[in-house]
């Protein structure tokens, strides 16, 4: 009885399943792949064919996924020690053309900062009955290298007049330490600049999170990041600068003082791979998909063809927060400039912390204390700031902290970025440095007043943390707003667009009062990440528009008196669109408060003043008009 029970035991359940095993062995054998690829430029695809695929159709297709790992090391083949920088569905690479069963993929882009990197491609079936995904033999798997570290550098506005810094990442292989810049109509005029640098390693993350294992998971060294300055820029000039092989360019800034109307864009939550961070819990078998947001790449496009079709573009590139959604990965950063490289080569890209940079609980508290509702979440993956403060280089004032908070002035606007996932109670240090800083802005030089900062002062989607937050930032920080006469509080985080009406300190809506102006919140949070959190917006009387839908802020100026806030689909279609008047006033009319309009006549716009400077407005307007009139 107990032979016949083993002999049951052999056929009922351990042949079928060796047979199964043995099937997905020589499907796995029958199945030829490779690549005529060893050398790959960094940012470029490596192209694969395939032959013997069994399609089989869609209800019986095998369940195939390619994974790519960089670095990886030659000495052995264990790659899955590590995890892959970007796991493809198999099907979901195919070329329209690959419909039989044979044809080609394309795997990337490639993004790597060393010189050369090692790294290799291996398939992957999922087995059923084992519910995981089992990998083909080891002599099918592909390795090849990525030569030529892409050069990735960000334009930002420095602390002093005619200059700009210039920052960018190297590694081991390739450290570039130098540039060369010059007005693009004269060359002859160049100088070369040294660079000075920064490097920080998982050790500087945060203690137990994913990010401070940084190393030990993609086997990576130190990480340097270098600054240049520029100087002595030519205004509004047009310069070309060489870095690592490759010529950018950009256009200086004006001088201060000029009273130019300024243009500027601001994105908020964006990220690349969103599943390594939102969507765990909706991965398929565990799957981790390496394509960039497609929100993302279609508003990227659409400022890149702006900026190539038009001379002269924004004046400044804001990010509100939550830029790349790493979580400690260095290669998601490495992809997300990869993405931005055209615009931050170009255009003075300036940022401010969000939760996926900072917070963390139990923070080394490195640049300052943290907010109450900042150590109550692991957003950053243990991060913790350390990326965002070591890649970024923004401009310096007194008493600035870095990227987490500091001011600078652009075209006829100042703007005062702020870090609300540190502490702004009263009392705080960057309470008390806002107060100095916003009061010590020049309205006559800066009519227009901005302050930026990640999360909403009035949030619409009311959850208890969004509550809590609201009412602390209501408390301690919208005071001093209204006390320095703040034009415009720009905020993202929430994944949709929100504005409001122009508010007092109390939050009552003063739109059509004589003789009164509030402060206007702006919230946008759309320009990538996905919308997936979103419910109802509160029945709030305060708000005036809501748009869920993926896009970004373009706030332009029209003299000191005027200003026009947008937002734009991703497309660049305008969705929203308000004129807003200036609560500042000057105490004396100058002619430079003046803007000229097409006609030749000077306005003067004020949409909210009392009797005396309406009936003013108008008799100046007559005086300009009626000699020409006459004429």
């Amino acid at each position: 009885e107990l032979a016949m029970a083993r002999q049951s035991l052999t056929c009922c359940i351990l042949m079928p399943l060796m047979l199964h095993v043995l099937v997905a062995v020589v499907h796995c054998s029958l199945f030829d792949w490779q690549t005529q690829q060893r050398t790959v430029q960094s940012g470029s695809n490596i192209t694969i064919t395939y032959r013997n695929y069994d399609h089989g159709g869609k209800d019986r297709r095998p369940d195939l996924q390619l994974r790519v790992y960089c670095p990886i090391k030659i000495s052995t083949r264990a790659w899955e020690h590590t995890p892959p920088i970007m796991t493809l569905p198999f099907m979901d690479t195919l070329l329209p053309s690959s419909t039989k069963d044979q044809g080609s993929l394309t795997v990337g882009p490639l993004i790597q900062l060393d010189d050369p990197t090692p790294c290799g491609i291996a398939m992957y079936q999922y087995h059923r009955r084992l519910s995981r995904y089992i990998p083909f033999p080891l002599e099918s798997r592909i390795v090849f290298q990525v030569r030529g570290p892409q050069v990735q550098p960000r334009l930002s506005l420095s602390s002093t007049a005619r200059s700009v810094y210039v920052t960018w990442n190297t590694m081991r292989g390739r450290n570039i330490t130098s540039l060369t810049y010059y007005p693009t109509q004269q060359p002859e005029l160049w100088k070369i600049v040294q660079s000075s640098a920064q490097t920080y390693t998982e050790k500087d993350m945060c203690d137990g999170g994913p990010a401070s294992r940084l190393r030990r998971d993609f086997n990576l060294g130190p990480i340097t990041t270098r600054h240049a300055v520029l100087t002595n820029l030519l205004p509004n000039t047009d310069y070309t600068y060489r870095l690592g092989g490759e010529d950018f360019q950009f256009r200086s800034p004006e001088l201060t003082g000029q009273h130019r109307d300024g243009k500027i864009i601001a994105l908020g939550n964006m990220g690349v791979f969103h599943d390594h961070h939102l969507h765990r819990k909706n991965r398929k078998h565990g799957a981790v998909t390496g394509q960039p947001s497609a929100a993302m790449l279609e508003l990227l496009t659409h400022l890149e063809d702006n900026m190539k079709a038009k001379s002269a573009g924004p004046d400044l590139m804001v990010h509100l927060g939550n830029l790349a959604y790493a979580s400690g990965r260095r290669f998601v950063w490495d992809y997300f400039f990869h993405y931005m490289r055209f615009l931050t080569s170009r255009l003075p890209y300036h940022v401010l912390p969000g939760e996926v940079e900072v917070d963390y609980e139990d923070s080394r508290r490195q640049q300052g204390a943290l907010a109450t509702w900042a150590m109550q979440s692991n957003a950053s993956g243990g991060e913790c700031g350390v990326p965002l403060s070591q890649r970024f280089n923004m401009p310096i004032t007194n008493g600035s902290n870095g990227v987490f908070w500091y001011g600078h002035g652009v075209a006829n606007m100042y703007i005062v970025y702020i870090s609300t996932e540190h502490d702004l109670t009263s009392e705080s240090e960057q309470l008390e440095w806002l107060d100095t800083e916003l009061a010590g802005v020049d309205r006559h030089v800066y009519p227009w007043l901005f302050v930026a900062g990640h999360r909403p002062i009035y949030a619409s989607q009311q959850d208890t943390v969004a509550k809590y937050t609201s009412d602390t930032l209501q408390k301690h920080l919208n005071p001093l707003l209204h006390k320095y006469l703040v034009n415009v509080y720009i905020a993202g985080h929430e994944s949709q667009y929100t504005r409001t009406c122009a508010m007092d300190v109390h939050g009552k809506c003063t739109d059509g009062m004589v003789g009164h102006t509030g402060l206007v919140h702006v919230t946008s949070g759309s320009a990538g990440a996905p919308l997936w959190h979103l419910k109802q917006p509160a029945a709030e009387t305060w708000i005036k528009k809501t748009v869920q839908q993926h896009g970004y802020l373009d706030i332009s100026t029209n003299g000191a008196m005027e200003a026009i806030v947008k937002f734009r689909a991703i497309n660049g279609q305008v969705l929203d669109a308000t004129i807003l008047g200036n609560r500042w006033r000057p105490e004396k009319i100058s002619v430079d408060m003046f803007h000229s309009t097409a006609n030749g006549v000077a306005e003067w716009h004020d949409y909210s003043a009392g009797n005396s400077l309406f009936v003013f407005h108008w008799l100046l307007v007559i005086s300009l008009v009626l000699p020409h009139c006459l004429n």
